[in-house]
């Protein structure tokens, strides 16, 4: 798939990630209004502050969204780890693989346990 245009970067990467208008417009901080301007292109560009953060919000490459430059995936970077997360990272240390598999799960499925509830909070607002 040839994606040529930022708003054609924009719109494919929020919906491989499953994500509504509404949804980027949150992790963004924008209106959805803007969102559906950018993925309509009727914006000339993102302001750079919207592209890092638009980036990020899809994990996706800065270069990649703003100039189709190199890989779509954003490398992870110790700046994008908080100091929570690198804590709970080198704890996984200590454990066994067959501990750390049963650690994953868990942290998966309460990320499942997440979006549902942000699903269902969504829906509500939307009716």
């Amino acid at each position: 798939m040839e994606l040529l245009t930022l708003a054609e970067r924009i719109t494919y990467a929020r919906e491989r990630k499953g994500w509504q208008k509404i949804d980027l417009a949150r992790a963004v901080g924008v209106s959805s209004a803007s969102v559906t301007q950018w993925e309509q292109g009727q914006t000339k560009g993102l302001k750079p502050e919207n592209l890092v953060a638009v980036a990020r919000a899809l994990e996706v490459s800065t270069d990649w969204l703003g100039a189709k430059k190199g890989p779509m995936e954003r490398g992870v970077t110790l700046d994008m780890v908080s100091p929570r997360e690198m804590a709970f990272l080198l704890n996984l240390r200590g454990l066994t693989d067959k501990q750390q598999d049963e650690a994953m799960r868990d942290v998966e499925a309460k990320k499942r346990q997440n979006e549902e509830i942000y699903e269902a909070l969504a829906h509500t607002k939307r009716t």
